[in-house]
């Protein structure tokens, strides 16, 4: 369990945040530090949506898409957009690890399938288009190299 001190802005009040993973508490700060007119309080309203799958989160962000920010995350457009404006550039120095404990080749997997999600969600695919593909190739092909990956997915596509 990690803690977060903010001091608010009314008063200098001090309070306390609590974090289950580091990614999530990285991600706070990230949020808190980086969004214009995102307080303590607003972030951790913004954390509460994206903890559904911060790796999906971060996704959208580097590929700018903010109709999964509004679709999945149930974020307005405005505030989809405001946060690929603030992040895009800052959001891959957070380590997006899942909920358990991972050994490194299921690490290197994940960031495999993510990037190629990312590759083929800026060629214009769907989220969901991109995430079948790329799983339903990587699965028959676990050795395989990213560029691989996305050329066989596009190929399933």
């Amino acid at each position: 369990f990690i803690v977060e001190s903010a001091t608010g802005m009314y008063g200098g009040v001090i309070s306390l945040y609590g974090f289950s993973t580091i990614e999530e508490r990285d991600m706070y700060l990230l949020i808190k530090d980086e969004v214009p007119g995102t307080g303590a309080k607003k972030a951790m309203e913004y954390i509460d949506k994206i903890s559904k799958s911060f790796a999906d989160f971060k996704t959208a962000i580097i590929s700018k898409n903010p109709s999964t920010l509004n679709e999945v995350f149930g974020f307005t457009k405005k505030t989809a957009d405001k946060l690929i404006a603030a992040l895009k550039d800052k959001i891959s120095t957070v380590n997006i690890l899942s909920e358990k404990k991972q050994t490194g080749a299921k690490t290197i997997k994940n960031t495999m399938v993510s990037e190629a999600i990312a590759g083929l969600i800026t060629l214009g695919y769907k989220m969901q288009q991109a995430r079948v593909a790329v799983t339903n190739v990587y699965e028959h092909n676990e050795n395989i190299t990213l560029e691989d990956l996305i050329r066989k997915s596009l190929q399933y596509l």
